[in-house]
């Protein structure tokens, strides 16, 4: 299979693990038949271009009831396969795949009922499939480097009131036309090759069976510098133990570029090493699911880790990219401190949020020098509500809040432990659900 958008329950208790038949005592019998995820269900929602495992289970009742699932031996028909495709073991989907017993893929907006058949019994479902909305791929970037991998995403809006949900998984990526310029792997990476023309290449991804297409355009181009953002841009102090994130950024020289996060593509040398640290960490898949999004723990993109080691002093790294000729960058340089963390605080301590908005929350660490510096990578967060808020621990989205669609209110705790010292600091998060009125 290619993408599932749903996550399977707990089947029923009691649910034989054979797909072919289940075993059962004498007196028992077979008295209902029903399809579901799972579960018994009458009815089901799917977005358009997605697709789900069904099961048709069989219910016996008597000296010893069971429920056993029989899609590996029961019919699977669609009233209307041009809607929703149902996998049968042996017909053709749209792509020319023939899938297991069960399977739906739900090819555009509109309905469909699913029938299951087994013996004497019959079993139905309604499927509702709801329509995509914005398709696109990311990130949007007029020039990439030659010579670097630059991964693109595609990402799908199914409604104003839902995050944007990650959906590339069993992509067809392609250029349009064809190019010896480039090319792309089948999990979206580009490899640009070293090239003097500048005549704009479009990529192309298409979702299977359903169809849909998302493109982007852009030029292969050879770097003319690097930036470098930082996290903490006007203080180069870092307390032992403690660490920013740096972001490295192609420039091109073409009017009206936009810069290229080429971080994921750096190669360090650090001749500090005995008072910094610095390793790339690299992005993460974004959500895909309303689950994964209340654990939020991914990385949004490559970047760059700084960490003060255990001793005072001071260094800075020297960063490159093994783009056209080579291209080179040193670093700010930073001062290793050595104090002691007394109290942390969080900023702001009460916060708004609509669904599918977000926000972020800083811990602020007071430190017995009077410094005072963001330490949200290095608390420990915690929801008292993980079922309505999430806080990121990310490396590059410490505190970042995401939230369910609901109405309430959570609070949300950070803690910090240093040298014998703890100490923790809350704040008060109001979640609003989508088409609520909020303050």
């Amino acid at each position: 299979m290619r993408r599932f958008t749903m996550y399977l329950p707990l089947l029923i208790g009691a649910v034989c693990g054979c797909s072919g038949g289940s075993s059962v005592g004498e007196g028992t019998r077979p008295v209902e038949l029903f399809l579901g995820v799972g579960q018994q269900q009458s009815s089901l929602n799917m977005d358009e271009c997605t697709n789900v495992q069904i099961g048709s289970y069989l219910r016996f009742e008597g000296e010893a009831p069971s429920v056993g699932d029989y899609s590996g031996r029961a019919t699977f028909v669609s009233s209307d396969p041009s809607t929703v495709f149902v996998g049968d073991g042996a017909s053709v989907s749209p792509d020319g795949v023939v899938y297991t017993p069960g399977v739906l893929i739900a090819l555009k907006p509109g309905l469909a009922t699913i029938s299951s058949t087994y013996l004497e019994f019959n079993a139905t479902l309604v499927v509702q499939v709801t329509a995509l909305g914005d398709l696109r791929l990311g990130p949007v970037l007029t020039d990439v480097a030659e010579d670097l991998p630059q991964k693109f995403t595609m990402v799908a809006r199914f409604s104003e009131a839902r995050p944007d949900q990650e959906i590339d998984e069993g992509a067809e990526w392609r250029f349009e036309p064809a190019t010896a310029r480039a090319s792309v792997s089948d999990n979206g990476t580009v490899q640009a090759n070293t090239s003097r023309d500048d005549t704009p290449l479009t990529l192309v991804a298409r979702l299977p069976e359903c169809g849909r297409t998302a493109t982007t355009t852009f030029r292969v181009s050879p770097i003319i510098g690097l930036d470098l953002d930082y996290e903490f841009a006007n203080d180069v102090r870092l307390p032992l133990g403690t660490s920013e994130v740096v972001r490295v950024f192609a420039r091109f020289a073409g009017t009206g570029s936009t810069r290229q996060n080429v971080s994921g593509s750096v190669e360090i040398e650090n001749p500090s090493d005995d008072f910094i640290g610095a390793s790339v960490v690299l992005r993460d898949a974004i959500p895909t699911s309303v689950e994964d999004i209340l654990n939020p723990q991914q990385v949004n993109e490559d970047v760059l880790l700084v960490t003060a080691l255990d001793r005072e002093g001071t260094g800075a790294l020297d960063l490159y990219v093994d783009s056209g000729p080579g291209l080179g960058i040193r670093t700010q340089s930073w001062q290793t401190i050595e104090t002691e963390l007394e109290s942390v605080e969080v900023s702001p301590d009460d916060i708004a949020i609509t669904y599918p908005g977000e926000g972020f929350i800083d811990a602020i660490g007071v430190f017995d020098n009077g410094m005072r510096r963001s330490i949200a990578r290095h608390v420990a967060w915690t929801s008292l509500d993980p079922t309505a808020a999430a806080v990121s621990t990310a490396v590059d989205s410490p505190g970042r809040v995401l939230v369910a669609n609901v109405d309430r209110d959570v609070e949300i705790e950070a803690y910090a432990e240093s040298a014998g010292i703890t100490s923790s600091d809350r704040a008060t998060v109001h979640i609003y659900s989508a088409g609520s009125t909020s303050p």
